[in-house]
């Protein structure tokens, strides 16, 4: 009776009314009720039932076709058998209320793409058998895929749902299949053929899987394959005629039948003792140089040495060598490693990411991987990178470093407040006082990179970057300001941008003129100014040399506008500079600086001049000078002097040396030849002058008795040793017995870098107009002195003490 039935269901009495001339709208009347001339229904015929109908047959001529959801108010959840067999049908559309697709529904048709919908559990025998489907689609809720549901098709890609509990004799038999995904979740076998004569490269077995049926995965491209633990039995063909280079077996196996990994490619084998039994040519037509790798004694052991196949013992096979590449990482939006290590084709290798350096718990759910897989994590915190490796009754563990993972963006707040009393400013206002604007950033899991401000000011664009979380900015220039803020963090993510419009409209006060009619700076190109400068000083003495016949005098007022005049003579606004003729009855003269508003500051300085002196007598210096090398050098008529008073000597050759440096024993003899030391003891306690005859030693000793000389910390006098400026004013303020106050100011530009053991005795000397700055008005305490320097400082010391 049911093979009548079908024979009726696939005759064509759709074509056959309209061949005779029956209209559409007359329908057959059967115990089905079919052929309803509903338009919408006019195609199908239905079984209906308490709560659902069935799609019983389609009379159409359409080749697209949508299926329909409901038939006499009862929602459509079946497609019954054959239903649209042989209808050269190319398109399907399901709807989500449909549950079953019944035997042959779709077979022999051209369909090239179908979806099935969550809502079908049941997809029967043949459902879709000889089309030329290329992608099917399937949702989680399937449950059962029937026997040659999906054979003989050219679907190339196929992922099986975690649903899927029942999967049919060669459900995807005869495919073009090259990827395969099995979900973990219900399924427990994987039926006779399911997936024979495709090209699948590699596929991995789910830990619910407990049986791979006869020719489950034969005549395929397999070069990986991953068992895990849980399967139990691997029947006959599974694998066969494959291109597998080695097969790890799972602890968990006890059978594997005949031909099983037959004709492979298989170097080895590991096989563990829980397998108790392995069938005739289950390895066979492998690589001849195939090898067993198990336990001594095990079911495997006896197997290779029944076919006389090459045995390895596991346990004489070295751990893996795991090393990460990284081996940790910063914040960033994803983490990923490469994993490798050696010998790694023989171990079951699996990971875990967990958030903790210490080890899993073993039972903790792990995925496998293999030589030089990219492990990655997305997932936000701070991950480490889990790896265990076994082999058979071997493992062993390893962690990666720290991962930092922050894929969500920063938050950002942004306030704006007016004037210094905090007043909260609307944006798009107009303001009449200065708006800060407060950003602060912060992030659920990295640290805040940076702030970026993009900024748009009278046409003009920038845009800058802040490190840290926080920034402020003052707006206090008329005028529009176009903002746009954003904060990144440490891992690149960036926050939405917080955009603002900011309006100045500041009125200036009114413009005072400035009354500030001080000096900033006097400096005078000779002499010395007494008291030294000061802005609110404006009475000096100049004490200078009776040869000098000119200065400079340079003078910049504080306030740029203010301008200064100098004996009457205007010299305008900013940093001027006069040259003075010094005539013989002029003493003084007047520096007068006018303010921007009319206000007016004097600053008088009185000439001080040394008297002439007369020329030595003929009975000082009766013959012309005897150093060779001193006419027409600057210092000669100095020089000269000197020597007639028997300050200064010159060399056995002649020579004065008037730009050669001051020794430290030089400079002690032109003190003592002008001191005339007398009455100290001559003994020396210099390391390196003691009991040796210098010939400096008779100003040296008197020199170190009164105190004017001293030697260094390691009990050394240095006599050939460059003097110092710094200590030549230390040894003039002592032979003087000047004050030599460290607290003393000493006017040079350089005065920081005067160590403070000569800050006083260069003040006093400078004071005394012993010694003047060199360029900049700089001392420079560490620079040398030529003899002919040194030789005017000693006439001015000379000087010194007539008085």
């Amino acid at each position: 009776m049911e093979g009548m039935k079908g024979m009726l269901r696939g005759f064509d009495w759709r074509r056959l009314l309209l061949a005779v001339g029956i209209v559409g709208s007359v329908w057959f009347v059967s115990s089905e009720d079919a052929f309803r001339a509903d338009a919408a229904l006019s195609d199908f015929s239905f079984d209906y039932y308490s709560d659902y109908a069935e799609i019983y047959y389609y009379y159409g001529t359409d080749t697209e076709i949508v299926i329909p959801e409901t038939a006499r108010e009862l929602p459509v959840t079946a497609i019954g058998y054959r239903a649209f067999m042989r209808m050269d049908i190319s398109k399907v559309t399901f709807h989500e209320r449909l549950k079953t697709i019944g035997d042959e529904a779709f077979s022999t048709n051209r369909l090239t793409e179908i979806e099935i919908p969550a809502s079908v559990s049941y997809i029967g025998k043949f459902a879709f058998w000889r089309n030329a489907l290329e992608k099917v689609t399937l949702h989680e809720g399937l449950q059962t895929i029937d026997a040659l549901a999906f054979a003989t098709n050219a679907i190339s890609e196929i992922e099986i749902p975690a649903s899927v509990s029942s999967l049919g004799m060669n459900a995807f038999r005869e495919n073009g299949l090259t990827k395969l995904k099995l979900n973990e979740g219900q399924l427990e076998e994987i039926g006779y053929g399911s997936f024979s004569d495709n090209s699948i490269t590699e596929v991995e077995i789910p830990k619910t899987v407990k049986s791979i049926a006869h020719a489950a995965f034969r005549d395929n491209a397999l070069n990986n394959v991953i068992l895990n633990e849980g399967l139990e039995t691997i029947w006959d063909s599974a694998f066969e005629n494959n291109a597998l280079t080695a097969i790890v077996i799972p602890s968990t196996v006890d059978l594997i039948r005949g031909y099983a990994f037959y004709n492979n490619d298989l170097a080895y084998a590991v096989i563990p003792p829980s397998v108790t039994t392995i069938e005739s040519n289950a390895f066979g037509s492998n690589r001849s140089n195939f090898t067993i790798i198990g336990s001594t004694g095990s079911p495997a052991h006896d197997y290779a040495i029944e076919f006389d196949i090459p045995f390895i013992d596991a346990a004489t096979i070295p751990l893996p060598d795991i090393r990460f590449a990284p081996d940790g990482q910063d914040w960033a939006q994803s983490a990923s490693t490469t994993v490798s290590g050696d010998v790694f084709g023989i171990f079951n290798l699996e990971y875990i990411w967990t958030n903790t350096d210490v080890e899993p718990a073993p039972e903790a759910e792990s995925r496998s991987f293999e030589s030089g897989d990219e492990i990655e994590q997305s997932s936000e915190g701070e991950w480490f990178l889990h790896v265990r490796g076994s082999l058979l009754d071997r493992a062993a563990t390893w962690h990666s470093g720290r991962f930092r993972v922050d894929n969500t963006p920063p938050t950002l707040n942004v306030e704006m407040t007016t004037g210094s009393s905090a007043v909260p400013y609307t944006q798009d206002t107009w303001s009449a006082e200065p708006v800060t604007l407060h950003a602060t950033a912060s992030d659920s899991f990295g640290e805040i990179r940076e702030i970026v401000v993009e900024t748009e000011y009278n046409s003009q664009s920038s845009a800058a970057a802040y490190p840290g979380s926080t920034y402020s900015a003052t707006f206090a220039a008329n005028g529009t300001y176009q903002l746009k803020i954003s904060a990144i963090d440490q891992a690149g993510n960036v926050s939405a941008a917080e955009q603002r419009i900011v309006k100045i409209n500041i009125t200036p006060p009114p413009y005072e003129k400035s009354g500030n009619a001080r000096l900033k700076e006097l400096i005078v190109s000779a002499g010395e100014l007494a008291p030294l400068f000061s802005g609110d000083v404006t009475a000096y003495t100049l004490h200078i040399g009776s040869d000098v016949q000119s200065i400079t005098v340079d003078m910049l007022p504080e306030h740029t506008l203010a301008s200064t005049s100098l004996g009457g003579q205007a010299l305008g606004s900013g940093r001027v500079k006069a040259d003075i003729s010094l005539e013989e009855e002029a003493n003084l003269f007047e520096i007068v600086v006018t303010a921007e508003n009319g206000t007016k500051r004097t600053y008088k300085i009185l000439l001080e001049r040394d008297e002439a002196e007369l020329p030595p007598s003929e009975s000082e210096c009766s013959k012309p000078s005897a150093f060779t090398d001193i006419a027409g050098h600057w210092g000669e008529t100095s020089i000269i002097k000197a020597s007639c008073r028997g300050i200064v000597q010159g060399y056995s050759d002649s020579s004065f040396g008037p730009d050669r440096r001051v020794s430290r024993a030089e400079f002690t003899v032109m003190l003592a030849g002008l001191f005339q030391w007398e009455g100290a003891e001559t003994a020396l306690l210099f390391g390196d002058m003691a009991g040796k005859n210098h010939w400096a030693m008779q100003a040296i000793a008197p020199a170190a008795a009164f105190g004017i000389v001293s030697g260094y910390p390691d009990g050394n006098f240095r006599p050939e040793a460059t003097i110092t400026r710094a200590e030549m004013a230390v040894m003039i303020a002592k032979a003087l017995e000047l004050p030599m106050d460290a607290d003393s100011p000493t006017a040079f530009a350089d005065h920081a870098e005067i160590s403070d053991w000569a800050k006083g005795a260069v003040a006093s000397i400078h004071q005394l107009g012993i010694v003047i700055g060199r360029g900049d008005n700089r001392f420079e305490p560490d620079g040398a002195a030529t003899r002919a320097e040194a030789t005017v400082m000693l006439l001015r010391i000379a000087e010194i003490k007539k008085k």
